[in-house]
């Protein structure tokens, strides 16, 4: 995971820089706290910061959820009495349009 931390993060970074890139050629800002007659330099850099901190937190809250799920079905009973006593399902017909 903590790989897949520093990447996200990364691309975070550089999603920033390329809006600051954006910015350089069209004049627009694609968030109002990038402004920087707006907010201030030392307010833009703190957001900056927050941005790609919170990249980080929303990454791990999804890989945490993604690991819940997984254990719970997991619990639910991947043993091998359990395959052998279902029965294999039939795919529905398919739809023709």
């Amino acid at each position: 995971m903590p790989s897949h931390l520093f990447a996200v993060q990364f691309f975070a970074a550089l999603y920033l820089g390329w809006a600051a890139i954006g910015k350089m050629i069209t004049g627009h800002n694609p968030f109002f706290w990038m402004d920087q007659k707006l907010m201030g330099s030392d307010v833009v850099a703190a957001y900056c910061i927050g941005f790609v901190g919170l990249s980080a937190l929303a990454f791990s809250f999804m890989y945490g959820l993604i690991n819940m799920r997984d254990a719970m079905v997991e619990r639910r009973g991947d043993t091998e009495e359990h395959e052998e006593a279902a029965p294999a399902r039939e795919a529905p017909p398919r739809r023709r349009y």
